[in-house]
């Protein structure tokens, strides 16, 4: 089981429209997730699982403030990503940057069975 929801503060708007790209492979045993992130580091970058839901927030400021600057273009960037993945064993969490891709990868466990027939007596 796989959702998302996404908390994206006009980065369309700012021209990083690839920002935050996210690929995620659910394959038989595991889950592989790869997100865009160009020019973040892994500082500005917090992952955190709960209740089944994988919650990544990136968040980065310009500081650059020079009277003399002609143009900017970098701005801002606050992303809040929700993945709700089922059955992940949190002990085999990792995550990764490189070159920009933030990999995210977790072990799938067997899922619990929840139905249960009952006998009246």
């Amino acid at each position: 089981m796989l959702s998302v929801r996404c908390n994206d503060n006009n980065m369309f708007r700012f021209g990083l429209d690839n920002f935050g790209s996210t690929d995620i492979i659910d394959s038989n045993n595991e889950y592989e997730l790869k997100m865009e992130v160009p020019g973040v580091t892994k500082d500005n970058i917090k992952i955190s699982l709960e209740d089944d839901i994988l919650s990544i927030h990136i968040e980065s400021k310009n500081e650059t403030k020079d009277e003399f600057l002609h143009q900017e273009i970098r701005k801002d960037i606050d992303v809040k990503r929700n993945y709700q993945l089922k059955d992940i064993d949190s002990d085999t969490l990792s995550a990764k940057l490189e070159d920009g891709i933030l990999t995210i990868k977790a072990k799938r466990i067997e899922p619990k069975n929840l139905k249960k027939s009952i006998l009246i007596e």
